[in-house]
C-alpha cells in the first residue's frame, strides 16, 4: 500500500471514531436527561394496577380454599406506597379477624392467609386499603372489598353508622369499628371508616354484639389505653345503624389543666378529659382564690362548644353540583362520577372540655391565683374535684408616642392660616 492510500485509510478511521464518539455522547446525554427512558411503543404508563380476578370469587359460598389470592393486571410492588403502611399486610383487613393476616407477594398476585385458616360456616369480608402500587409507583387510591363464605350463604345483614370526635364533631376517617360477639368473644368483625367517617358491616351473623369504634393512632389493629373510643351493645337481626362519639377514657376523672386569661376579667379553663354536657356548670362549680387565700367572686360560667358544624355546613355547600364525566384511559369507557357524599354530622350532643369564667373585678397582672373545680363529672361518669395554680400575664406595653414625620410637619405648616 502506498503512502497516499495509507493516509486515506487513517483519515477514514479518524472520521469513523469521531462519528462513533458523537453518537455515544448523544446517547449518554439522552439517558442523563431522561429522553428515551420510557417503554418502547408508547407513552409512559401512568395507570395504577387493577384487580382482574380473585380466588375464591367475591360472593362465593362453600369456600374450601385455605387462602385468598388476588390477581392484578400488572406486577405490583412488594412495598406499599401509603403513609404508615410498611408491608402489604398493613393494607389488608380480614373480618372476622384472627390476628394480623399474612400476605405473600408473587409478582402479579397477593396471597392472603389467616391464622388457623378460615372459620367454618362464616361469611368473610376482606378489605384492601389504598396504597398498593406497581413498579412505576402508580398507586391504587380506593378501597376494594371482597365477600365470600365458608358456609352455604352470606347473611343479608348490615350494621352501619358514623364515627366522630366527641368534642369537635369532626368525622374520624380511618377509624376502626369492631363488633365482638356475645358470648362468643372470639368472633370479632372489623371494618374501617371511610373518609367521611361512615362505615358498614355486611354479612354479620345475627346475634348480640359489643360494638366499639376507636382511633387506631399507632396502626396496630387494636385498642390501646391512650386511644379515643366509644362503644355500645346491640342485637343485630337484619339492618341496624349506630353512631360513635370517641374520646380518651380516663379512670381518674376530669382535672383542671390549662388556664388562660383571655382578658383582665375572663379566664378560659380546660379540663384533661371531656365533660358530660348535661351537667350544670355555674358559679357554685368553681372557686377562685387570690394569693392571700381570699376568695375572688365569680360573675358567670359558660361552657365552650368546640364543634366544627359550621365548617361541616360550608363543606356541604361546596359538595353541590360537583359530578364529573371522565373517560377511563384503560377501557376508553365514559364514566359519570357522582359527587362525593356530604360530610356526616353527629346527631348526639357533643361533649365539652373548656369553660369561660368571668369575674366582677379585673385580676391583677403578673399575680398568682388558685382555681378549684368542684365535683365535675367526666364523660366516663367519674366525678372529681381538682385544683390548679396559674399566673396572670403581664400587662401589654404602653403604645409608643407618635413622633411627627417631616411630611406631617410640612403639611401642618401649609394648613396653618397665614397672618
Amino acid at each position: 500500500m502506498d503512502d497516499s492510500a495509507r493516509s486515506d485509510a487513517c483519515e477514514d478511521q479518524r472520521v469513523m471514531r469521531r462519528v462513533i464518539g458523537s453518537a455515544l455522547a448523544i446517547a449518554l446525554t439522552a439517558c442523563a436527561s431522561g429522553y428515551g427512558s420510557g417503554p418502547p411503543g408508547g407513552p409512559v404508563d401512568r395507570i395504577p394496577p387493577k384487580i382482574v380476578s380473585t380466588i375464591p370469587d367475591t360472593n362465593a359460598t362453600n369456600v374450601t380454599q385455605h387462602e385468598l389470592t388476588i390477581h392484578f393486571d400488572k406486577v405490583i410492588s412488594e412495598r406499599p406506597s401509603a403513609g404508615q403502611a410498611m408491608t402489604l399486610a398493613d393494607l389488608v383487613i380480614v373480618s372476622p379477624k384472627n390476628g394480623k393476616p399474612d400476605v405473600d407477594w408473587h409478582r402479579h398476585d397477593m396471597v392472603i392467609h389467616v391464622r388457623h385458616g378460615w372459620r367454618a360456616n362464616t361469611a368473610y369480608t376482606v378489605t384492601i386499603l389504598p396504597g398498593i402500587a406497581d413498579l412505576r409507583n402508580n398507586v391504587i387510591k380506593h378501597e376494594t372489598t371482597i365477600f365470600f363464605s365458608t358456609g352455604a350463604t352470606i347473611p343479608a345483614t348490615s350494621l352501619s353508622g358514623t364515627i366522630f370526635d366527641a368534642i369537635t364533631g369532626a368525622p374520624q376517617p380511618g377509624a376502626l369499628i369492631e363488633a365482638v360477639g356475645r358470648p362468643d368473644s372470639t368472633l370479632v368483625y372489623v371494618v374501617p371508616a371511610d373518609s367521611t367517617g361512615r362505615f358498614v358491616f355486611h354479612g354479620v351473623t345475627p346475634g348480640k354484639y359489643l360494638v366499639r369504634g376507636y382511633v387506631d393512632q399507632n396502626h396496630n389493629g387494636g385498642l390501646d389505653p391512650i386511644e379515643a373510643y366509644d362503644s355500645t351493645t346491640l342485637t343485630l337481626r337484619d339492618s341496624t345503624r349506630t353512631e360513635f362519639l370517641t374520646f380518651v377514657h380516663d379512670s381518674l376523672g376530669p382535672r383542671l389543666g390549662v388556664i388562660d386569661a383571655t382578658d383582665s376579667v375572663t379566664l378560659r379553663a380546660t379540663f384533661s378529659t371531656p365533660l358530660i354536657i348535661t351537667q350544670r356548670l355555674d358559679t357554685t362549680t368553681f372557686a377562685l382564690f387570690a394569693a392571700d387565700s381570699s376568695r375572688v367572686p365569680i360573675r358567670s360560667v359558660v361552657a365552650i362548644r368546640e364543634d366544627t358544624l359550621g365548617q361541616v355546613h360550608d363543606a356541604t355547600q361546596r359538595h353541590k353540583d360537583t359530578s364529573t364525566v371522565i373517560v377511563d384511559s384503560a377501557t376508553m369507557d365514559t364514566v359519570v362520577r357522582a359527587p362525593p357524599a356530604p360530610p356526616a354530622k353527629p346527631t348526639r350532643p357533643l361533649m365539652i372540655r373548656s369553660v369561660l369564667i368571668t369575674v366582677f373585678s379585673p385580676l391583677h397582672p403578673k399575680t398568682n391565683y388558685h382555681l378549684r373545680a368542684i365535683n365535675v363529672r367526666g364523660a366516663n361518669g367519674v366525678v372529681a374535684t381538682s385544683d390548679h395554680l396559674f399566673t396572670t400575664p403581664a400587662p401589654p406595653p404602653p403604645p409608643k408616642p407618635h413622633s411627627a414625620s417631616p411630611s406631617d410637619t410640612t403639611a401642618k405648616a401649609r394648613a396653618a392660616p397665614k397672618p
